[in-house]
């Protein structure tokens, strides 16, 4: 899509998110406009996942996702919390002081509840706090 002749800096977030869900592409020979939205575009992409996992708890999950407090609980608490509410096993999910690893299960109902506890973290503030969200095979697993 080529750019309207004038956009206002302060529009290209919402111009961006418009477009990345349409999956179209902003085209303009104005650089600091391109720049502009480029970062914007960025913003909006990271945001992508997170929307969409809140979307899923909202429909799926009864209850709401707890926001991360790091000075009131350490990440560890938090992820049991995540746990008690997608009705996974206590444990099955791994905190660290920075990340949080969360398995594929081969039986499928665990893996379904350990899907919503990655859903559930990624919904969360955690990545605003600086805590990765990984997705790993279960050790021995296929």
């Amino acid at each position: 899509m080529a750019a309207p002749a004038r956009l206002d800096p302060r529009q290209t977030g919402c111009v961006a998110r418009v477009l990345l869900d349409r999956g179209i592409d902003l085209k303009t020979p104005d650089l600091a406009l391109a720049a502009n939205y480029a970062a914007a575009w960025e913003h909006e992409n990271a945001a992508v996942g997170p929307r969409m996992a809140k979307l899923w708890v909202r429909k799926n999950v009864k209850g709401r996702v707890p926001r991360f407090a790091p000075g009131r609980e350490t990440l560890e608490a938090y992820v049991r919390k995540l746990e008690r509410l997608c009705a996974a096993e206590p444990g099955s999910v791994a905190a660290s002081a920075d990340t949080v690893r969360v398995p594929w299960l081969q039986d499928e109902t665990a893996n379904d509840r350990v899907s919503c506890v990655y859903l559930a973290a990624l919904a969360s503030n955690l990545a605003a706090k600086g805590v990765r969200i990984v997705s790993m095979k279960e050790p021995g697993g296929s």
